[in-house]
């Protein structure tokens, strides 16, 4: 009879991990943050960062995180990202994001966008939670996430998917399946090591999205069925270094030459609206030194604003 349990105990192992590699800590790979490190960033600011086509209603898009995929330098490090545009037409958003234990583990981070490329939500590593499955599912870490679209100046537009920087180093301990196994069925659990996965700037996740509630009427529905690797906006600003706070820059508009006394009483005052935090007021004396026919008050703007953050 012990014979028999103990064949019952490793074929449910085989099953439940669904093709999950587990080893122990002495095998750990590299996860890969050196080569990350070595890639050059896609872009300088989140309006050129390309976009990928989410999945429709009900169906599951497979989102892979590796050496093809575009690398940005954010606050928090380099990683590498994937960057789509939301469902505009309703009010709620629903998402499920999974990471998938493979050999290694990527945890990830989510953030949430708005129009003006301002950062309105962010889902770290401590908010995905292990999940197990049932018999055949892989392991992973999963979030939901709900989005309240209707909510005033919370609107969400734009989603990158990235690594959180706890991924750059650590790792995973989890239940071997057998074990769990055992345990959920009241057999005597077995005795081996728990699996150990590494973490990993590198990771296979899935992506679910499904909106719902009433019907929104700002702004035109934009579709990215058929159409891969566009730009966040059309045409893409100037923006202030890669700050989650990013500052999008009005297009100059022709004039003529404004005389030097006055290129420097308003190179003056829009260095000392920066140096006082007051950026409004700097990007409106920009928008009015450009009308008047300024060539150097953006410029001297975004060198102020840069300086300002040393």
């Amino acid at each position: 009879m012990r014979r028999n349990t103990k064949v019952a105990v490793i074929v449910a192992g085989v099953l439940l991990l669904g093709g999950c590699a587990s080893h122990s800590s002495q095998s750990i790979p590299d996860s890969g943050f050196a080569t990350l490190m070595a890639s050059p960033a896609c872009c300088i600011d989140f309006a050129q960062m390309p976009l990928d086509a989410l999945p429709d209603d009900d169906s599951t898009l497979e989102v892979v995180l590796d050496s093809s995929s575009p690398v940005f330098d954010f606050n928090d490090g380099k990683s590498y990202f994937k960057a789509f545009q939301l469902p505009k037409q309703r009010s709620q958003i629903d998402i499920t994001l999974k990471s998938y234990f493979t050999d290694s583990i990527m945890l990830p981070s989510v953030l949430f966008l708005d129009k003006t490329l301002r950062v309105v939500k962010e889902v770290n590593a401590e908010q995905f939670q292990l999940v197990y499955g049932s018999i055949g599912r892989r392991i992973s870490l999963d979030s939901h996430i709900t989005l309240d679209q209707a909510s005033s100046g919370q609107q969400a537009e734009f989603m990158i998917i990235k690594a959180d920087p706890k991924s750059r180093q650590g790792e995973t301990k989890v239940m071997s399946a057998a074990r769990k196994w055992a345990k959920e069925t009241g057999l005597a659990e077995p005795v081996e090591a728990d699996p150990v996965f590494s973490h990993s700037m590198s990771g296979n996740l899935a992506l679910s999205v499904r909106s719902s509630g009433q019907l929104l009427s700002s702004g035109q529905v934009m579709s990215l069925g058929a159409v891969q690797k566009q730009s966040i906006t059309p045409s893409p600003q100037p923006t202030v270094g890669n700050s989650k706070s990013a500052i999008v820059l009005p297009a100059s508009t022709s004039a003529p030459a404004m005389l030097s006394e006055t290129e420097a009483f308003y190179q003056s005052q829009i260095e000392k609206a920066v140096k006082a935090g007051d950026i409004d007021k700097a990007m409106k004396l920009v928008n009015e030194a450009e009308r008047a026919g300024s060539t150097k008050a953006k410029s001297v703007f975004i060198d102020a604003v840069k300086r300002s953050q040393k």
